[in-house]
């Protein structure tokens, strides 16, 4: 391998660069040493004459152009000529690079940076809200001679199983609630209506959506774990093969039982939520059973219940919507299918505060 060199000339107001040997990578070094020793001429031009290379890769490419750039920085102007067509390449490779990078883009301003991420996040809401509708309905539409069976599965799973943990929170609930109501109202001496305060609160609010949260929690994540590792599983791809629909197998009958027996669990929260509140009237009230259960005849009536009844089963379709679509996106690890599970719960719970914030603003002017 040949040292990298070079012979000068002056020609006129030009010095001319006669190079020679092996400009590649393993001569790197002495080919900065060469073009340092070259410094910066007195002559306004300078031309490299690359006739007498015997080979050049991009290394030796690069630093000669980069001390083509230095000359210029200075005043001086530089050309290249007499190359071959095999050392072309490398020298128009480097030549076509940009020397400066781009200035960076404008950073948007935090109000526009929000308004974009608020948009592109209801864009995406709009986009998997289609997607569970399709879902759904397809599930409808193609029912699987299956579903029957999965859905009975499913009433025990998320239903039947569920009662003692959903009674157990929503009588706690509604024991706090009665204390705390019953001790803020006791300073402006209207201990009274505490029985009132917490009644409706539970039979309007607290119990529907305390059951919403609990059941995404529990049937919401065991939806998206479990059709997330038959995905992993390729068990999806055979029930297809097999001519079974996934959306009549396997996410309709989830929903559906859901549908069936949130309603339920509801009720059962309202009931477990009062006798919470029924302890507190009988331990600090000093209230007869009697004389509680007239109260709460008197401050509920029939739309006060089928208010927070009338909320579950839309709930429950977001639940399982959300769940069922979480669990079908899974393709890749068991990181994922974590990831995605705890995603379904937490959309689950959001979506379901939504639709409570919508169901409240409506029911409100209607005047109910």
């Amino acid at each position: 391998m040949a040292e990298p060199a070079y012979q000068t000339e002056v020609a006129r107001d030009r010095l001319i660069v006669s190079l020679s040997g092996d400009w590649v990578f393993d001569n790197a070094e002495a080919i900065e040493t060469s073009l340092r020793q070259l410094g910066t001429p007195r002559e306004t031009n300078v031309e490299f004459r690359c006739a007498g290379l015997s080979s050049i890769d991009l290394t030796g490419a690069w630093l000669l152009y980069s001390k083509s750039l230095e000359l210029e920085q200075v005043g001086h102007q530089s050309e290249f000529s007499g190359f071959r067509d095999v050392h072309l390449k490398f020298l128009s490779e480097v030549i076509k690079r940009p020397t400066e990078l781009p200035p960076p883009p404008e950073r948007p301003s935090v109000v526009i940076a929000v308004l974009t991420f608020m948009g592109s996040g209801v864009v995406e809401l709009v986009r998997e809200l289609g997607e569970m509708t399709v879902m759904a309905i397809d599930g409808i539409r193609r029912p699987s001679a299956l579903a029957f069976r999965e859905t009975v599965n499913q009433l025990m799973d998320v239903g039947l199983k569920a009662i003692p943990i959903i009674s157990i929170m929503s009588f706690l609930i509604g024991l706090v609630l009665g204390y705390q109501a019953s001790t803020q109202l006791g300073r402006l001496g209207a201990s009274a209506f505490t029985i009132d305060l917490v009644a409706i609160s539970i039979l309007r609010e607290m119990g529907v959506l305390l059951t919403a949260v609990m059941v995404a929690g529990r049937s919401g994540s065991a939806f998206a774990a479990a059709l997330g590792a038959m995905k992993l599983n390729e068990e999806t791809d055979a029930m297809q093969v097999m001519g079974l629909s996934v959306n009549g197998t396997l996410v309709f009958p989830r929903i559906l039982g859901l549908v069936i027996a949130v309603p339920f669990l509801t009720a059962i929260s309202d009931l477990s939520g009062i006798a919470g509140a029924w302890m507190v009237g009988v331990t600090l009230l000093d209230i007869s059973t009697t004389e509680f259960m007239a109260r709460i005849v008197d401050a509920v009536d029939l739309d006060t219940v089928m208010v927070g009844l009338s909320k579950a089963p839309v709930f429950a379709v977001l639940i399982g919507a959300v769940g069922t679509l979480r669990g079908l996106q899974v393709t890749q690890s068991a990181e994922e299918l974590g990831q995605l599970t705890t995603r379904a719960v937490v959309e689950a719970i959001f979506l379901v505060i939504i639709a409570d914030a919508v169901f409240s603003i409506i029911y409100t002017e209607l005047g109910i």
